[in-house]
């Protein structure tokens, strides 16, 4: 899975955090030289076309309603990585429920964003507890915007943020960090080396996912 002869490897970005948009995040983690994008698709916006929702700069954010518009978009990227030989078809959920579990439903992996500024809130919480009551694939723990933090404080906040995820997740080993180089391939390098977890129930009830 995920070679170039075989089928693409995929990977569902879901947000936990209100400040956070999960077409932000999968930006972020695609502004890497090793990542080259084959194809993107997703919906349009009342104000303007996907593709500005999925530009916008990393850690902006509108006020207002333009927020719920934005976190309301799902797009959709087909990329591969020269370095790892590896193919994706990377997803960025909308800001609603159906839309995060149809995604982590055939995802092989699922992308969960937390911020090192704001807290998960209920709707974080609810988003968890409906992905593990699903059942879950290969989980991913990151944190965009974690240079926002003062330096002194960046350790304790990732310790914090591990503690939350593995009291969900109890075998999740690290939080990624997305924001240098460095950080965006490790983190490609675990989604290319990370083997897919077997989730059972889909072996009786198969899914198809559209790819253009």
């Amino acid at each position: 899975m995920g070679a170039f002869s075989g089928a693409p490897k995929l990977v569902a970005f879901v947000s936990l955090c209100p400040n956070l948009l999960a077409t932000e995040v999968m930006q972020q983690a695609l502004a890497s030289e090793d990542v080259r994008v084959t194809a993107t698709e997703g919906r349009t916006c009342p104000h303007s076309e996907l593709a500005t929702c999925v530009t916008l700069p990393p850690l902006i954010r509108p006020t207002g309603p333009r927020v719920l518009l934005l976190r309301a978009c799902p797009a959709s990227v087909r990329c591969t990585t020269e370095r790892f030989r590896q193919r994706f078809v990377m997803y960025a959920a909308g800001a609603n429920l159906y839309d995060i579990l149809d995604a982590t439903k055939v995802a092989d992996y699922v992308v969960l964003a937390m911020s090192s500024q704001v807290e998960v809130d209920d709707f974080g919480l609810l988003i968890l507890g409906a992905i593990q009551a699903q059942g879950c694939p290969v989980i991913v723990p990151v944190v965009p915007d974690l240079e926002a933090a003062p330096p002194k404080q960046r350790g304790d906040i990732k310790k914090s943020l591990l503690s939350f995820i593995q009291h969900h997740f109890p075998n999740e080993p690290k939080v990624h960090a997305l924001e240098s180089p460095s950080d965006r391939l490790l983190f490609l390098r675990h989604l290319a080396e990370a083997p897919p977890r077997t989730v059972h129930w889909r072996e009786s009830h198969p899914y198809l996912v559209r790819i253009r």
